[in-house]
């Protein structure tokens, strides 16, 4: 691949031969000419020493300049060069001479740093996309294929049939979670506030989840402080659907699920706490990560419940907490500011 001298570069160059031939040519035209004088002391000497040192003067300046701004510059020109050709692995020195240019490097290198962890998170969104949806894809292709067979039996068909749905449902799911995380993450600003029983909208997400725990014969305790909120009501409510959904969905038959609500001066705390399989240390320091599953193939889910749950807070000027203990439960306490 050809490389362009770039300007600067050319104009130090030009300057170095200007230093180098033109003032050397002249000094040596007025030493030959001059030379044979014969009226005194020769008076041109003087002047030629003084071109001699300026010669010398220039180009020990240019050296100088080229070293501590002129390769710098370089250095940072090459390194946003590949960095624009998406190597984000690129860093620059930052042990110059000056405090400006080690600044300058450092925020740089940060920069990049930066941009690198936004393309990695980018290529890890695609990947996760592809595996969530390769899996119900796979079931509805494989299972359709099934369904051609004639030999096949009524409680064979009724069954496939079902699969076919249930992947369905999981694509429409996957679709409509991933749309909603994306307008949140667009959002800065919460609309639609309204002022409403907190306790209330609580006991809702409980009962619109009656057929889950019902079935797993769950035992439920629940204590909710009478408390006025002031947010958008349906996008809170995503926040008490997903939490209980996930305790439910992660303890094992016949558990309990507690339910807490309780004021302070400054604050609302609502916990919800399962005893459940419960956590280690890894995976507590990912449950909030966009798509994240400790066994993507085994557990269900797509991964966006909880980190929905932290970005919702986060535009309410709330947050989330959790603690957990592998084999005894899972307690996730969200804070909401209380509206003065």
């Amino acid at each position: 691949m050809k490389r362009h001298i770039s300007p600067i570069k050319f104009y130090i160059i030009l300057i170095i031969l200007a230093c180098t031939t033109v003032t050397p040519t002249l000094a040596g035209w007025l030493l030959f000419h001059f030379s044979d004088w014969k009226y005194g002391p020769n008076p041109y000497f003087p002047l030629m020493n003084t071109l001699i040192e300026s010669l010398l003067a220039g180009i020990f300046l240019t050296l100088m300049i080229n070293h501590f701004l002129l390769s710098p510059i370089m250095s940072f020109i090459d390194a946003i060069n590949q960095v624009s050709k998406g190597d984000f692995s690129v860093r620059v020195k930052t042990d110059y001479s000056s405090p400006e240019l080690d600044e300058l490097a450092g925020h740089f290198n940060k920069m990049v740093q930066e941009l690198g962890s936004i393309e990695a998170l980018r290529n890890d969104f695609a990947a996760n996309i592809s595996h969530e949806f390769r899996t119900p894809l796979a079931a509805i292709e494989g299972y359709t294929t099934l369904l051609q067979d004639h030999s096949l039996s009524d409680q064979e068909r009724d069954e496939y049939t079902h699969i076919i749905i249930d992947s369905v449902r999981q694509l429409s799911s996957l679709s409509e979670n991933i749309l909603s995380m994306s307008r949140l993450e667009k959002q800065e600003i919460v609309t639609n506030k309204t002022t409403y029983s907190l306790d209330e909208q609580i006991r809702q997400a409980v009962l619109l989840l009656e057929p889950l725990w019902s079935e797993k014969k769950m035992e439920l305790d629940i204590d909710l402080e009478s408390a006025l909120y002031y947010g958008n009501c349906d996008m809170m409510m995503q926040v008490w659907l997903n939490l209980l959904h996930n305790a439910i969905q992660y303890t094992p038959a016949e558990g309990t699920i507690s339910v807490f609500l309780k004021k302070t001066k400054h604050s609302l705390l609502i916990t919800v706490a399962d005893t459940g399989i419960g956590m280690d240390e890894a995976t507590l320091s990912h449950i909030f990560d966009k798509f994240f599953r400790k066994d993507k193939d085994s557990s269900p889910g797509n991964g966006l419940g909880l980190p929905m749950v932290k970005r919702i807070l986060q535009l309410n000027q709330g947050f989330v907490t959790v603690e957990s203990t592998p084999g005894s439960g899972s307690s996730f306490v969200v804070t909401l500011p209380v509206q003065k």
